[in-house]
Parts: structure tokens; C-alpha cells; sequence
């Protein structure tokens, strides 16, 4: 039996090339990228050249490119990140973060965690039936101690796409309004007096609240240019883009102002400390092969971009036109039109989520009943529940997403295995 992947969103097989770029990282060109002789100098010459490609493909600058060893380490360092060094300077006000509901649970969890330590408050926004964020009440949400806003630039189990430019421009709407500066929110130790510890002298009006967006499901499909999007901090993650698993980045905006450069230590504090890679915001010995792969999979989804985003959609339209038509009763789950183009994630009435995933996988097709991380969770999807929908919904709806090695023979035959299983 030939089988059919259908859970790209989930992570994606490694592209040849990739695993090229990997392979002579392995046994023959294995130097420690912190050593000063020349098996060193290989490795670190490997990892500069990686970060200046991810960094092209993003529009920005070298050093702005980190290397994690997950998105979720990514997120968690801009989260945890910006709270400690906002908490590092002193502040009088207890640090304030804004997130959505459908966030990734490595961005809500990591909200949660904040609030149960003390350590943060967090606002919760919430989205309309079809997954897209309520600007409106963002804009009341943001407050002067709001040091972050976390919203995902495309959700990984709905696939809907969130308006970031228009929440970069809340944001900065925000800032410029905002009558109260750092020197109200911030003072030294022993002293009654204010003192700007955060942000630098050299900038003049507020840097909060910092934008930060997981663009980890949206990389391979949509515009990443980090200025245009007017982010702070940027998540992607290898394995869902074709590369390697164990490897992800955040981009973190290096500052300008008054042509100076304010490092980004004003704004963010490591979670990981010891030798000082990664621009001393992410220790730890640098994974040379992940990071050579990851970058030859940055240049694979690049290659046709535009045009593959477009096959892949007509692909899963033909097989959700194909799916309603001989099972009515299905429904989509989350936006039709502000969709990642090879996302389904379909309501099939009477049929439970995972009973269905594993008849379908008996007969050839993989799918899921949501988030990979919550795949062994029995509790039904808290994202279809933000968007109003009951646990009846919620437990009979599966996440259906298709990659770049899908095709035309595939689709056909999932549409014939769907057809035996649901009729």
C-alpha cells in the first residue's frame, strides 16, 4: 500500500539538499565552532554563512538571526526574555504581555507560567468565528506596562492568518500616543529618584510594547520581509519548512536610532547562560550540521515560492470541493479566504476526530486531529473552542495539510480513501 502524507503542518521530510549540507558536518568537518584552529574556524565559518542566508531571505541583518534549538525555545525566549530584562531594570510596574487565545501552546503556556510566578500579567485577546484576532479589543488591551505582544503570524491548526501589519501598526499607534516614558516606569535600587535604565539614553520615545509574532507555519508561504511586518522578534522552526528537526531561529530586531545601534540586551535577557554564543543570548555549543541544513531549507522554500503556494491550494481546494460533495454535513473550521494555502481542517458530524484519523491511517492516509503537540490529548481543541464552537464540534474535526511533495495522484487517491470511510 502506497501511503499518503497529509501532515505537512505537523513537520515535513528533509530535503535532499539539506542533508547534503548536513552530511560531511557529521564525521569530517565535525570542529567545535568556538575552537581557534582551523577545524573551528570551518564550523564557524559554516555558521556565519548559514545566518547570512536566513538573514537575506528575511531582510535582515546577520547578527538579528539566533539560532534555538526549537521554535519553542524561540518563543520562549522572546517571552521570557523581554519579562526578565523588563524586570532586570527595575521597573515599578509589573510587565503586562499580550497574546491571542489561539496561540501555540509553547507561546500560552509560557504566558501562563508568567502569571502563575508573579512575574507577569497577560491580557487574552480573543477572535472572531473564523479565528482572525479582535483588533478592537487589542487596542484596549495595550496599557504603558505592556512590554510584549505575542500573536502567531498563521495558526498551525486552523490556518488562518492574522493581520500583522495592521497589529504592527496598533503597536506602534500606541507607542507614539503613550504620554508616560521609561523614566516613570523605571528606577534604581536604594533610590526614590527615577533613572532610564530601559530602554538606552540614545533612544528617544518608548520602545514597548515589543511585537512578536511564531511565524513558524507561515515562513514557507508568506511575506517574511521582517520591516515591512514591523516585528520585534520573529520565530521559525527547520523541521516545518523541510529541514532538520532540533534546530529553529528568532530574529531579533537590533534597534536604530540617531544612526546608532542599541543592542538588543536592552530589551531581551538569555535564558541560557554560560560560554556566550549566539551574541551571548543563547549559550551552548553551536549544532554546525541542524544549522547547515536548516539554512540549504530556507533556500528550498524560497525556490518557487509564490507559485508552489498556489498548486498546493489548488490541490487542497479540489480535495475539500471533492470532500463536501459526497459528505455534505463536513464544514470548515476557520476562515475560508485568510487561510495558509495548504490548510483543511474540516467538521465531519458523527464521526469522532481520533477514531477517524485512525481509520483513515489504516487505509493509507495521514492526518491529524490537530496540533502535533497535542496529539495524544484527549481533551478536545482549545482553538476551536476560541472560536466558539462546542465540544461536539471540536471532537469531530480533523486537521487536514498538504507540503510541497504533495500531488495531483495523491490527492486523488485520498479523496477515494476519504469517500470509503466516510460513506
Amino acid at each position: 500500500m502506497r501511503r499518503i502524507y497529509l501532515d505537512y503542518a505537523a513537520t515535513t521530510p528533509v530535503v535532499q539538499e539539506a542533508i547534503d549540507a548536513m552530511a560531511s558536518f557529521w564525521a569530517e568537518r565535525f570542529g567545535n565552532a568556538g575552537s581557534v584552529h582551523s577545524f573551528g574556524q570551518e564550523a564557524q565559518r559554516a555558521i556565519d554563512a548559514a545566518r547570512m542566508r536566513i538573514a537575506e531571505s528575511f531582510g535582515a541583518r546577520r547578527e538579528e538571526i539566533l539560532f534555538t534549538a526549537s521554535a519553542t525555545e524561540a518563543n520562549n525566549l522572546a517571552i521570557r526574555g523581554v519579562v526578565d530584562a523588563w524586570r532586570g531594570g527595575k521597573a515599578r510596574a509589573m510587565p503586562h504581555l499580550v497574546t491571542s487565545v489561539l496561540e501555540h501552546e509553547s507561546v500560552l503556556e509560557t504566558c501562563r507560567d508568567l502569571e502563575r510566578r508573579g512575574k507577569a500579567s497577560v491580557s487574552y485577546i480573543g477572535v472572531t468565528p473564523e479565528g482572525i484576532i479582535r483588533l478592537e479589543e487589542l487596542e484596549r488591551a495595550l496599557r504603558e506596562e505592556t512590554a510584549l505582544v505575542s500573536v502567531q503570524y498563521a495558526n498551525n491548526e486552523i490556518g488562518t492568518i492574522q493581520p500583522i501589519l495592521e497589529i504592527a501598526q496598533i503597536i506602534r499607534d500606541f507607542r507614539e500616543k503613550s504620554e508616560m516614558n521609561n523614566e516613570q516606569l523605571f528606577e534604581p535600587e536604594g533610590s526614590s529618584e527615577p533613572e532610564r535604565l530601559t530602554p538606552p539614553p540614545s533612544v528617544s520615545h518608548s520602545p514597548y510594547p515589543l511585537f512578536h509574532t511564531d511565524a513558524s507555519q507561515a515562513v514557507q508561504f508568506l511575506a517574511i520581509e521582517v520591516e515591512g511586518l514591523g516585528v520585534d522578534f520573529l520565530t521559525v522552526s527547520s523541521h516545518k519548512i523541510y529541514g532538520p528537526k532540533g534546530i529553529g531561529a528568532l530574529y531579533v530586531r537590533h534597534k536604530i536610532e540617531n544612526s546608532s545601534l542599541i543592542s538588543p540586551f536592552s530589551f531581551l535577557s538569555p535564558l541560557i547562560t554560560g560560554g556566550g554564543q549566539e551574541y551571548g543570548l543563547r549559550s551552548g555549543t553551536e549544532h554546525v550540521p541542524l544549522i547547515a541544513g536548516f539554512a540549504k531549507a530556507i533556500e528550498y522554500i524560497w525556490r518557487k515560492k509564490g507559485a508552489e503556494g498556489d498548486r498546493i491550494a489548488s490541490l487542497r481546494d479540489r480535495l475539500y470541493s471533492a470532500i463536501v460533495g459526497f459528505a455534505p454535513d463536513a464544514a470548515l473550521n476557520g476562515s475560508r479566504d485568510a487561510r495558509l494555502p495548504n490548510n483543511l481542517n474540516i467538521y465531519f458530524p458523527n464521526h469522532r476526530a481520533d477514531e477517524l484519523v485512525l481509520r483513515l491511517d489504516r487505509k493509507g492516509v495521514a492526518v491529524s486531529a490537530g496540533s502535533a503537540c497535542r496529539a495524544k490529548s484527549t481533551e478536545p481543541s482549545y482553538v476551536l473552542h476560541a472560536l466558539g464552537l462546542g465540544d461536539n464540534r471540536a471532537i469531530a474535526s480533523i486537521r487536514i495539510s498538504l507540503g510541497r511533495p504533495t500531488t495531483e495522484r495523491e490527492v486523488e487517491g485520498a479523496i477515494k480513501i476519504f469517500r470509503a470511510v466516510l460513506q
